[in-house]
């Protein structure tokens, strides 16, 4: 299921996010890459699913 696995991969980071945020600062640049290739995933994830459907 990927809509269940792409909410976990969110909080997940946003968790490490807030973690990260109060021993240091997070760097900006990486943790967007990060984002952005986590909601790639989940995209071609989901798209890859309905055509199967």
């Amino acid at each position: 299921m990927p809509e269940k696995s792409g909410f976990k991969v969110k909080s997940v980071i946003q968790q490490r996010a807030v973690k990260s945020k109060y021993k240091s600062e997070v760097k900006p640049l990486a943790f967007q890459r990060l984002m952005e290739n986590s909601y790639r995933h989940i995209d071609a994830e989901i798209k890859r699913t309905s055509k199967l459907k």
